[in-house]
């Protein structure tokens, strides 16, 4: 690409680049030309593009001489017979080139001529160009890979800062999900259906009641025979994996998503999904990370409209509520986790841009302004021992963002605690800013976990489940939820053998603090809980104890105890209560964290990964406990693993003189 005559130097933050594609059929060559505008006056329309620049599947290619067993089908249908082809020669195969990049297949890249120049680009960005064109007007977009200079690193760094106003200020976001490969058609009917089924339910006025909704959608035998597996495919483009694409769709006055030649309004798509997600009857489609994005972007669309003035930036999410949202969305560069979000934020100026500093040192960057600079030590809650290998090299106080936990910490999720009242964090960097020395209190040790319980939950099994939805066979179904259930009996009964090694004498406090540990002593509102929701615990142990569901065991003891005489209909009604305040606790709080007991007979939660021997402490202004490892000999030096509720400790208790204040080297 001949960059000094495609590239004239920009007033920056002010100027930018648009892309306009002279009018062309499908097939003819494109030809274009850059021009540039300026973003405080826009006097003529533009659009832009979102889309991912190398393929629009999520699927790692097969290398290029795997076998592919195929069948080829007779055109008339009298004849079938399979054949095997490696994986390169799809691509050159009438009925196989859909399925080559279905797998994986790269596209290959195309040129284009732009201002008399010939520019080669990306195959996905060909194929979007040749779709979006015109045939009889100009057509005007911003493209990234196009419009900025990809090799004047100074001016990459400077258009991050103004990629919210290049979207914000555009007519239209469209959104590239690559080619047809075959299933969109079915695809695009299971989703009308679905919005066919809401529209059904919102006449009949059930809208407003969640459980009529699930019931609804779990007894229609539409809704099972619709294509799922197709609808789950759609959604496992890329795009939606990609971090940058949040912004994009979050500042767009409008958007529309493109597969191919089909087109779709960006707000019934994604209202179909989110809808979905909200009413919980998503679960044939737990597996996509889609659902999750849409969910992000939407509710980040909201909070720019309903916060349209020049300071909204207050109603915005922190940098590290939204890094932890988004821990799960993919980048090419490690620092664009970073980078793509920021504009988002209401501290977006707590990061320089810089692409020309390493990945890891920009991570440790961000951690050293948050703990010295932000006078909180909430950053350390993001730190967690990963469930998959680092490619970055980074100290154990720094968040990896590129790596994924399976629970978020108890600051997001919103836990309210003081375990250090009021208390200033005192804390320093070594010479070299590799050990972080920060001061605390020693509470206890980690005498037993379990290790029973399945973390994630969504384990391979009930992935395949999701994956088929309503379409899986009901013995299969019911032979995986059977064995999911033994699974948890067997953890719930750790548990109890943890807290009572001596079955025969069940100390009644012990039980409190037991059920209270389940709910982390907070309901989903951050109330303490009543006794009565022990009641809801009771129920909770022997639905798992037996094997059975809790709505099974609660009506069972409704009606024996009506039966009895021991309460009335009316009555009955506050247990209901009772067992939904402490499932919804339980669910909120604990969700894939693992039980254990200390030392002194505390109980707690904690991250999977924490190990017999780790120590709990606190740290000086720190809300919550946190679980460290000790490294080698030093006893002053450890690595964080994670954060903990650790029961009796949680409002300042483990601030008094009989714990030791100590000072530890993290590394």
């Amino acid at each position: 690409m001949a960059t000094t005559t495609l590239y004239q130097p920009l007033n920056l933050p002010d100027e930018t680049r648009i892309l306009t594609i002279h009018p062309g059929d499908y097939d003819a060559p494109i030809t274009c030309n850059l021009e540039i505008i300026s973003l405080s006056n826009i006097t003529v329309p533009y659009e832009t593009l979102s889309y991912c620049w190398s393929r629009s599947t999520t699927l790692n290619p097969p290398s290029p001489t795997t076998e592919i067993q195929c069948a080829v089908y007779d055109p008339t249908g009298s004849n079938t017979h399979t054949t095997t082809l490696q994986f390169q020669d799809l691509r050159h195969n009438p009925f196989y080139e859909n399925h080559y990049y279905q797998i994986g297949g790269l596209r290959p890249p195309g040129t284009i001529t732009c201002n008399g120049v010939a520019v080669t680009i990306g195959g996905e960005l060909f194929s979007a160009l040749r779709r979006l064109r015109k045939k009889d007007e100009e057509f005007r977009i911003w493209v990234d890979a196009i419009c900025i200079n990809q090799e004047d690193v100074e001016e990459r760094n400077l258009h991050v800062r103004m990629m919210g106003a290049v979207y914000g200020m555009a007519e239209t976001v469209r959104v590239w999900l690559g080619e047809e490969v075959g299933m969109e058609g079915m695809a695009l009917r299971c989703l009308e259906g679905v919005n066919e089924k809401f529209g059904e339910l919102f006449q009949m006025g059930l809208m407003g009641e969640r459980g009529a909704v699930q019931y609804a959608f779990v007894n229609d035998e539409k809704i099972r025979e619709l294509d799922w597996d197709e609808l789950a495919m759609l959604l496992g483009r890329a795009w939606f994996e990609r971090v940058w694409v949040i912004q994009e769709i979050a500042n767009a006055k409008q958007a529309f998503i493109h597969i191919g030649p089909i087109v779709l309004g960006w707000e019934y798509f994604s209202a179909i999904i989110s809808g979905m997600r909200s009413y919980n009857v998503d679960i044939h489609l737990l597996h996509c990370n889609a659902v999750k994005s849409i969910c992000i972007m939407n509710m980040l669309r909201e909070t720019r409209v309903s916060n349209p003035s020049p300071g909204e930036e207050a109603n915005r999410m922190s940098l590290l509520e939204l890094l932890e949202e988004t821990r799960d969305f993919k980048s090419t560069l490690p620092c664009d986790k970073i980078y793509g979000i920021l504009n988002l934020t209401k501290d977006s100026d707590s990061v320089d841009v810089d692409y020309t500093t390493d990945s890891s040192a920009t991570f440790q960057t961000l951690a050293q302004t948050q703990l010295l600079k932000g006078e909180s030590i909430n950053i350390l809650y993001h730190c967690i021992t990963p469930s998959t290998p680092s490619t970055l090299s980074l100290p154990s106080w720094v968040p990896d963002w590129t790596t994924r936990g399976h629970v978020e910490p108890f600051l997001i999720r919103g836990l309210e605690a003081h375990a250090t009242l009021d208390s200033t964090p005192l804390l320093h960097l070594s010479n070299n800013n590799k050990t972080l020395h920060i001061t605390g209190n020693r509470l206890d040790k980690i005498s037993i976990i379990e290790e029973y319980r399945p973390i994630p939950s969504m384990t391979s099994t009930r992935v395949a489940d999701a994956a088929k939805g309503f379409q899986i066979p009901s013995e299969k179904t019911e032979a995986r939820t059977t064995a999911f259930k033994e699974k948890s009996r067997i953890w719930v009964q750790n548990v109890l053998d943890i807290v009572f090694p001596d079955k025969e004498n069940i100390d009644q406090e012990v039980m409190e603090r037991l059920w209270r540990t389940f709910m982390c002593n907070r309901t989903r509102e951050n109330a303490v809980p009543g006794p009565e929701c022990r009641f809801g615990f009771e129920v909770y142990m022997e639905a798992a104890l037996s094997v059975r569901t809790s709505t099974s065991v609660l009506a069972e003891w409704k009606a024996n105890a009506v039966a009895k005489g021991d309460v009335s209909e009316e009555e009955g009604k506050m247990y209901d209560k009772a067992v939904e305040t402490f499932h919804g606790a339980n669910a909120k709080w604990c969700y894939n964290r693992r039980f254990f007991k200390t030392e002194n007979g505390r109980f707690g939660w904690t991250v999977d990964g924490a190990r017999v021997g780790d120590e709990i402490c606190v740290l000086f202004e720190g809300d919550y406990p946190f679980v460290l490892r000790k490294e080698g000999d030093d006893d002053a030096c450890y690595t964080i693993v994670g954060d903990a509720y650790v029961h009796g400790v949680m409002e300042g208790e483990g601030m008094e003189e009989d714990f030791p204040v100590h000072e530890f080297a993290i590394k």
